[in-house]
């Protein structure tokens, strides 16, 4: 965190690290703190203040819509300075708290769920891509292995992208994922074929890596960009003649969690006693995250709603507790 002092430099600086400082001693990761709070903390040095104290007239005015910004940006900078400005409160009462969900975006994301014609066309498309183009084999053959480590496993595309060498275990089938969110590891299983498909690659690409490196590896021994990945899931959808309709890298997340309940759900499983498991699989911190998969899974599928609502009612969320 001292590298974080010296990139803040208005009367808010000392603060500013302290309150990161803070951020990461509770396991939060602070990354997307950073950019909005540096630029704060320029807009202030601007202003030329004499006390350290955040008014309301300040942060309002830094919240003003820039020219050409999107409102869920906007959005973003207000919930990171309301949590900053709740901390300096904590210190001295003088310094106003911004409201909560304060530029909030009125349109909620919907979640895009996957169906299985839709999936079995992807991976048919991204195992195909694999024989039509040997020229792009490490391009091809990884994304036999992302796409689905973010369906099949459930994965985030950051724990993903992250996972190293060292963390496949071949003989017990198994990737430790290291540092998810909150900072916590847990373990996920694999199935034979992913297993293999992993195999495979490292003995293809890896011949001279080392237990640290990065499994999906590009330039500089960097591990691929969710950016990269992003644009060969658009790529898949085009080839796939799939609509564009807000799919994202985590709408297989969302898929995995939705078809798991529902399979759950059309067996007669009782999910009090799987939604713990599936709690711990996606390595969520919260129960809530979890049950809102529930209400997902009603919207996509109507057939099963009755069975969900009828046992589990009390764990759906309603419409108005989501954010």
């Amino acid at each position: 965190m001292r590298n974080e002092t010296t990139t803040f430099s208005s009367i808010f600086a000392e603060n500013i690290h302290n309150y990161l400082h803070e951020k990461v001693l509770l396991g939060n990761k602070i990354t997307s703190y950073i950019y909005p709070l540096k630029l704060f903390d320029t807009f202030v040095n601007e202003k030329n203040l004499k006390e350290n104290i955040l008014t309301k007239e300040l942060m309002y005015t830094w919240l003003k819509l820039r020219n050409g910004e999107k409102r869920t940006n906007q959005s973003h900078r207000a919930r990171i300075l309301r949590g900053f400005s709740k901390y300096m409160n904590m210190i001295n009462d003088k310094n106003y708290v911004l409201p909560q969900k304060l530029y909030s975006c009125g349109d909620k994301y919907n979640a895009h769920i996957y169906s299985k014609d839709e999936l079995d066309l992807i991976f048919y498309k991204i195992d195909n891509l694999v024989e039509e183009q040997p020229n792009k084999q490490l391009k091809n053959r990884s994304s036999q292995i992302i796409f689905r480590l973010l369906y099949m496993c459930g994965l985030r595309i950051s724990e993903a992208l992250n996972i190293k060498i060292k963390d496949f275990d071949k003989e017990q089938k198994l990737l430790i994922i290291r540092h998810a969110k909150k900072d916590k590891d847990r373990l996920v299983p694999l199935n034979d074929k992913l297993n293999a498909l992993i195999m495979d690659y490292i003995n293809e690409f890896h011949i001279l890596s080392t237990d640290e490196s990065f499994l999906f590896k590009g330039k500089n021994n960097l591990p691929f960009t969710r950016f990269t990945i992003n644009k060969r899931l658009k790529t898949i959808l085009n080839l796939c003649k799939i609509e564009y309709n807000g799919q994202t890298l985590h709408s297989f997340r969302h898929t995995f969690c939705v078809h798991c309940l529902r399979k759950w759900a059309m067996e007669g499983k009782d999910l009090m006693v799987y939604l713990p498991i599936l709690k711990t699989f996606l390595g969520h911190e919260s129960f809530r995250e979890t049950a809102y998969y529930l209400k997902l899974t009603a919207d996509v599928y109507p057939n099963i709603t009755h069975v969900l609502e009828k046992q589990y009612n009390y764990l759906i969320p309603r419409l108005e507790e989501e954010s």
